[in-house]
């Protein structure tokens, strides 16, 4: 009987063999496409158990009503006969035990059923964005014209040669300067190094895009010759997240930019990032090699500006900015987008349009205001093309109404019954636009920084020697001692003496 050999041996025998090989050690598979078709026969199966039960169930109230039948009709003598009288109670104990059991079975099989229904509904849906989206954005790419961009987005972070991490956002951009020209594309690496504050998340997002929409010093104007800006790529939570999504809709405000967002299948979004990202890796491997190992974000920025490639180019972000008042006056925002009483999940959304036709026909935008559908181009029912959310913190207080909206398909705010009828429905970048040596303005930092130890504080009941820092969230220390020497206090220090 042969032994199987052990792992270095077999590691050992590839290396003499020569064998290259490559490991995949983290699998994105995608569950709904492996779970999909079993929630179907779960669906299928349950519907023929509950039939069964119920014509147990059926049976079990007829033999009771024969049983209490027997009674009123041999009372007399049952009760004449005690042998009698105990057998019939052990009958009618029996059935109601056993209709009992099958009663809670019943109820089970009927929350599963909902809950597999609700999950063949979602695959269905998947199935019909896995189908149209790439497809949606493959024809936008083709029609784009002069003044319109395309851009994808997605974070293809690393880790440097000394085991730290390396958060990439690369922005893919695609656009043409003249009607019926080349279609031009370039790769925009945003480097930060990982910092303890947070990692991917909304407000590196922004950061990101204010940086690159800011003509300023303190921006790199990639955005500056174009009206509209279509973004395309996964949803994952950092770019479907409620503080991202006001954040773009505050974009025509702040920069007159129109945007619209085509987002790909969840799990199948691959895409033009990916290969800037590994390019990115690529590179830093190279330099590995040669002893120039790439340490901080500024070595990578000056690898990537300098590695030959024309149409790449890259910003080094020290600091992500995380001030409160990056959102709004609080640093936070609620959905208010319903549907039949549902919060939506801005997640399954995969069309994004921040802007409505008002009663004249004539485009408005609104800050906080997005209208949002599953599939890319197809209507969310027969009676409107889109969902319309409100994702602004004051839509509650100013009567902002889900149900009038969708059924009008722009924003409808009033207080009381809803009584709204229903209605039908070149050298590119680096010609001398693009500010290559930018960098973020380091005075938008203001106050405290919202990193991961400041939000979980927030949660915190606030104890007797809170900081006395305006803003800081470290407010539930039980002793003076450990609010002295805390590390919040020696940031906000530092923080006041910057504003100083």
């Amino acid at each position: 009987m042969m032994e199987p050999i052990g792992d270095a041996c077999f590691w050992k025998l590839l290396d003499s063999l020569g064998i290259r090989w490559t490991g995949n050690v983290k699998p994105y598979n995608c569950k709904l496409c492996e779970e999909g078709p079993g929630y179907q026969l779960s669906v299928d199966n349950l519907n023929k158990d509950m039939a069964n039960l119920k014509v147990e169930l059926q049976s079990l109230e007829d033999r009771k009503k024969v049983l209490l039948s027997e009674q009123r009709n041999n009372g007399k003598l049952i009760l004449n006969n005690n042998d009698g009288e105990k057998l019939y109670l052990k009958n009618i104990s029996e059935v109601d035990v056993k209709f009992s059991s099958l009663s809670a079975n019943y109820a089970s099989c009927k929350e599963k059923l909902r809950t597999a229904i609700q999950m063949v509904t979602k695959y269905g849906v998947h199935l019909k964005q896995y189908d149209t989206c790439r497809d949606g954005v493959l024809e936008v790419q083709e029609r784009l014209t002069p003044g319109e961009c395309l851009i994808y987005r997605d974070f293809v972070n690393q880790h440097n040669e000394r085991g730290k991490k390396i958060n990439n956002l690369v922005i893919v951009i695609l656009f043409r300067e003249f009607e019926g020209g080349p279609l031009i594309v370039h790769n925009i690496s945003n480097i930060c190094e990982y910092d303890n504050q947070g990692s991917c998340d909304a407000y590196f997002v922004a950061d990101v895009f204010d940086f690159h929409l800011t003509s300023q010093a303190y921006g790199s104007g990639l955005f500056k010759k174009f009206h509209t800006i279509i973004i395309s790529g996964d949803h994952g939570p950092h770019f479907s997240s409620s503080k991202t999504i006001f954040n773009e809709s505050t974009f025509h405000a702040k920069f007159g930019k129109r945007i619209r967002v085509l987002s790909l299948c969840s799990y199948h979004a691959f895409n033009r990032c990916d290969a800037a990202g590994a390019a990115v890796k690529e590179l830093a491997h190279a330099k590995e090699k040669q002893g120039l190992a790439l340490v901080s974000s500024s070595d990578y920025v000056f690898a990537i500006r300098n590695c030959g490639q024309e149409n790449a180019w890259s910003y080094d972000f020290e600091t992500i900015n995380r001030s409160l008042n990056v959102f709004d006056e609080n640093g936070n925002t609620d959905v208010i987008g319903k549907v039949n009483g549902v919060k939506l999940s801005l997640t399954e959304m995969c069309e994004l349009q921040y802007w409505y036709l008002d009663e004249n026909g004539a485009e408005t935008f609104e800050v906080g205001i997005v209208l949002a559908r599953p599939v890319i181009g197809e209507p969310v029912n027969d009676k409107q093309n889109f969902y319309v959310i409100s994702v602004a913190k004051d839509a509650r207080t100013k009567g902002f109404c889900a149900a009038c909206s969708n059924r009008i398909q722009r924003p409808v705010y009033h207080t009381g019954k809803c009584d709204i009828p229903d209605v039908p429905h070149g050298d590119g970048l680096f010609d001398g636009s693009l500010n290559l040596f930018a960098t973020p303005d380091p005075l938008r930092l203001q106050g405290v920084q919202m990193s991961k130890r400041q939000t979980a504080a927030s949660r915190l009941e606030e104890g007797r020697f809170p900081c006395r820092f305006e803003g800081c969230c470290f407010r539930f220390y039980k002793s003076a001692s450990l609010s002295i020497i805390n590390i919040c206090v020696v940031k906000c220090m530092q923080m006041k003496r910057m504003q100083i």
